[in-house]
């Protein structure tokens, strides 16, 4: 019974990922052990842009969102973030079965700084000293687990701009196909 409930839940979470997304995010399969999803980013900005004598890249996709925006001065990347049902906490893993990308070679533009002066606020350009030491994300990852109306829930970030600061090299992730491998359900125990 719950694992019927776990389906049905994953199903409409999974159908309001698919209205809020405009179609980046596809089921491609689903069923009670597994979910595979197909995303393809849909990118609105990849211009140059001169910061302090040097030419950067301003990435961004349709519903995206800067995961480090606090990290003023490095590089500001886009990640996509949803939430799914899942049975449990532990035991689900996330992987890549399959990707298509395109690379170019640049930097990506640093996180603006906020800067707060006589009540308004601005953004300013900023480089970190640490810029040249980022580190990229994972394609993919689990996020925050939560619990939505008694349903388990678990955050999945797909990160599909990487960026090699030492290389000064670009990839952008055109599609991404992930799968979720659920944890064991155990059966209600009556």
């Amino acid at each position: 019974m719950k694992s019927k409930y776990f389906f049905l839940f994953t199903f409409i979470l999974l159908s309001v990922i698919s209205v809020r997304a405009n179609q980046d995010i596809k089921v491609i399969s689903s069923d009670a052990r597994s979910l595979t999803l197909e995303f393809t980013p849909q990118y609105t900005d990849t211009s140059s842009v001169i910061i302090n004598n040097q030419t950067f890249r301003r990435i961004s996709f349709s519903g995206g969102e800067i995961h480090n925006a606090n990290d003023y001065g490095m590089p500001a990347i886009p990640v996509e973030s949803f939430s799914i049902g899942v049975p449990g906490e532990s035991g689900n893993t996330i992987q890549v079965i399959a990707s298509d990308y395109t690379e170019l070679k640049g930097r990506v533009a640093p996180v603006k700084k906020a800067v707060f002066k006589g009540g308004m606020i601005s953004y300013t350009d900023y480089l970190s000293g640490n810029y040249g030491s980022y580190k990229t994300e994972d394609i993919v990852s689990f996020g925050e687990f939560g619990m939505a109306r008694s349903f388990p829930v678990q955050t999945v970030n797909i990160y599909p701009v990487q960026f090699d600061a030492e290389k000064n090299i670009i990839r952008l992730y055109k599609k991404i196909v992930i799968r979720i491998n659920f944890a064991s359900v155990k059966p209600n125990q009556g």
